[in-house]
């Protein structure tokens, strides 16, 4: 185990945080009532052409709403729906495990930080929801930096490391893709951690190259519980 001190702890967002399967019935809910509003039809109606349109593949699911509803399906329409989608404020929180978990590492001392990924403008909304910034002491939104440096690339963990004023071995990661969260202790001495949440969209990915996490949690407690350990390791091998 990493015997140098632990001084902050990173959280994804989407499935670690927050959910994201609740993000995502914000987002259709926003969709369907501007629908509404573009058609004056009642929003059980809308519904009903939704739940049909969702047959369809999912990237032609706009496509096949909108003719449906009587609107034209052309790249505008789609782009006015996807904007929807992406720049509405959500009705979204924190799973519950989350604030008495935060309070309890700001009571050790720990800084608290934010790498998330996806649409700039989607994520910030989120992060506008949950007023994150009133918590958390860094927050790297990756598309800011350009979609190439979404996770697993190392510089949103470079960034937030230096936001936070700690070393890359001093920081543990918490997050629940397996696709791209953990492949960065390859090359970072960042410690790892998987989240489980029973809704996750992504915990059941394949692991990039087979690297997997240092430690797994199934809750808030259990990463408490972690990084308790690592604490607790590091005074001791300070004796």
């Amino acid at each position: 185990m990493n015997q140098t001190p632990l001084r902050a702890v990173v959280f994804d967002l989407d499935d670690t945080l927050v959910s994201e399967s609740a993000y995502q019935d914000s987002a259709r809910l926003a969709v369907l009532e501007y629908l509404c509003s573009k058609t004056r039809l009642p929003l059980n109606e809308v519904l009903r052409h939704s739940i049909l349109a969702s047959r369809a593949p999912r990237t032609e699911y706009f496509q096949t709403l909108l003719p449906r509803l009587g609107l034209t399906a052309d790249n505008q329409s789609v782009a006015e729906l996807l904007a929807v989608h992406r720049e509405h404020l959500p009705t979204i929180d924190w799973y519950p495990d989350v604030l008495p978990t935060l309070k309890a590492l700001r009571g050790e001392g720990i800084k608290l930080g934010i790498i998330t990924d996806g649409y700039a403008i989607a994520q910030r909304q989120k992060l506008a929801a949950v007023e994150a910034e009133l918590l958390f002491d860094a927050i790297v939104v990756s598309d800011d930096l350009g979609r190439q440096y979404w996770k697993p690339h190392e510089k949103p963990f470079r960034l937030v490391a230096e936001m936070l004023g700690v070393r890359l071995d001093e920081l543990m990661y918490v997050g629940d893709n397996p696709a791209k969260d953990f492949h960065v202790s390859v090359t970072l001495p960042i410690t790892t951690v998987k989240m489980t949440r029973p809704d996750s969209l992504k915990g059941k990915l394949d692991y990039l190259d087979g690297v997997r996490e240092h430690f797994s949690a199934s809750t808030m407690s259990d990463v408490e519980k972690i990084i308790d350990q690592r604490i607790g390791a590091h005074k001791h091998a300070g004796k």
